[in-house]
């Protein structure tokens, strides 16, 4: 079985809410994975992510942080410390600890990954959008202001409207009115 079929499956029977028939499935083609490529891989790092989603949709957040920070380890010996991608796990694992109440972590490693986009120019500025809503909603959901993050969002919505999509522009805006 591939790669991708091994994820497929998984992704499929956790649809069907069968959350740890899934894990199971993640987790033996984790160590195939292993054994035939080695620790450092992008395959694993996939594999990590899915088996962060099926723990969130079992509502075990700290369980999900953890997949998403081997994710973040692998993506950072595997394709850099300061790539998008990077940026992106930091967004996931701030998700998963904002889930899990953890709102201050949750703040901070949103930040970690903000400033990683920030640093990548203008290419990442659509990436930017939602993390800079997630952000706002946390800092709101925390009693502090989010209006900054969700202005910025907005902006950057509006600036990129036709490869940002109406939704992300709508996340934004909702973000912005709602923030304090």
């Amino acid at each position: 079985m591939v790669e991708g079929t091994w994820i497929s499956k998984a992704d499929a029977i956790t649809q069907l809410k069968r959350t740890g028939e899934a894990r199971t499935l993640l987790q033996k083609a984790d160590q195939v994975f292993a054994k035939i490529y080695g620790d450092d891989n992008e395959t694993r790092a996939k594999l990590a992510m899915n088996l962060a989603e099926v723990e969130t949709a079992e509502n075990h957040f700290d369980v999900a942080a953890a997949d998403y920070r081997r994710a973040l380890a692998i993506i950072e010996r595997v394709i850099g410390p300061d790539s998008q991608e990077a940026a992106g796990m930091h967004r996931d694992i701030a998700y998963a600890l904002a889930l899990d109440g953890k709102l201050d972590a949750a703040i901070a490693e949103a930040q970690q990954g903000i400033t990683m986009l920030d640093g990548m120019g203008p290419d990442a500025e659509p990436r930017l959008i939602g993390a800079l809503t997630e952000l706002a909603n946390m800092q709101t959901a925390k009693g502090i202001s989010g209006i900054a993050a969700a202005r910025r969002a907005v902006a950057l919505a509006e600036k990129h409207a036709a490869g940002a999509g109406d939704a992300e522009l709508a996340a934004a805006r909702d973000a912005l009115k709602n923030a304090r």
